[in-house]
């Protein structure tokens, strides 16, 4: 969803390229990024409203853009993600398998002092809940981890006892029944450094429910290489193969406006649908809604 706090000064859509811009042009195109993305969500909450009910609504992450690459940790992030849940669990359960955006990310392009840090991810316990979880739909399990709790290589004690906490949560989860499974998460890459764990039980695994990449057309090309490249005992291929992308609302990267929804029939197959929301009329066409012009946008050099 990519919700955002109203904000230039969160530098939560393409800071550097915002900061090549003059201060008017800067203020007017975040304006209109922040304008369009909440239209896009207004208009999938309204189509969830209409075509319920639901037994589950699943995030799969980056619900709101956080502040300065530190995730929620601020007092008007923090307020923008609260609404959103509400919102959501006023729908349905809602459950949530958090993304970099909201746990704070810290890359070759992020701004000094970014990242996850505890007070982030307390933020996150404190507003979403559970960070890993199990549910049973239909004689399915359905595993939600947390990636970037995963993928943290800091040495901040309490983060490492959240990723120990979090893969004897998946181990446990996953020894201690027999159903078929789902397994949710952000980043679908991150089944590789969770191999060893999941390899005894990919043969009941029936699919890989992921985000992170906005355009469900990279979801079907990863899938496709799945097939082609993966011999089962690669874990990392073998779940790409069984993946199922969860577009993004947001026009950024591409077009937006689409959701997921998913059904698990008697026999326990599962039967995904993409749902094109309706557009608002006075939708407004964004640059980031290329892929290649977001991929520019967002690797733009810093200004002297």
């Amino acid at each position: 969803m990519h919700r955002t706090v109203n904000d230039i000064g969160s530098r939560s859509l393409y800071p550097k390229r915002l900061h090549q811009m003059t201060e008017n042009d800067a203020l007017m195109m975040y304006e209109k990024m922040h304008r369009e993305v909440e239209r896009s969500y207004r208009a999938a909450i309204a189509w969830l409203q209409n075509n319920g009910p639901w037994d589950y609504l699943l995030c799969l992450g980056d619900l709101a853009g956080g502040w300065q690459e530190r995730g929620c940790n601020h007092p008007a992030a923090r307020k923008v993600a609260r609404e959103t849940v509400a919102e959501l669990r006023s729908i349905s359960p809602a459950y949530f398998c958090l993304g970099n955006h909201e746990t704070g990310y810290d890359t070759f392009s992020t701004s000094p002092g970014a990242g996850m840090t505890t007070e982030s991810v307390e933020v996150c316990r404190e507003i979403f809940g559970e960070l890993w979880w199990l549910l049973e739909l239909n004689d399915m399990a359905l595993l939600g981890i947390c990636s970037p709790i995963e993928q943290y290589t800091g040495n901040d004690p309490t983060l490492l006892k959240y990723k120990q906490e979090q893969q004897e949560f998946i181990r446990s989860a996953l020894a201690s029944s027999s159903m078929p499974w789902i397994l949710c998460t952000h980043d679908p890459f991150i089944v590789h450094s969770l191999r060893k764990i999941l390899r005894p039980h990919l043969s009941r695994l029936r699919a890989m429910l992921f985000a992170d990449w906005h355009d469900p057309r990279k979801g079907r090309l990863a899938r496709i290489a799945g097939h082609i490249l993966a011999p089962s005992l690669f874990t990392t291929t073998h779940c790409l193969k069984k993946g199922i992308m969860c577009p993004s609302t947001a026009p950024l990267w591409w077009g937006g406006y689409q959701l997921l929804m998913v059904n698990v029939d008697t026999e326990g197959m599962i039967h995904p649908t993409y749902i094109d929301i309706p557009k608002p009329e006075d939708t407004e066409q964004l640059p980031v809604s290329s892929f290649w012009r977001a991929l520019w946008w967002m690797l733009q050099p810093a200004k002297a």
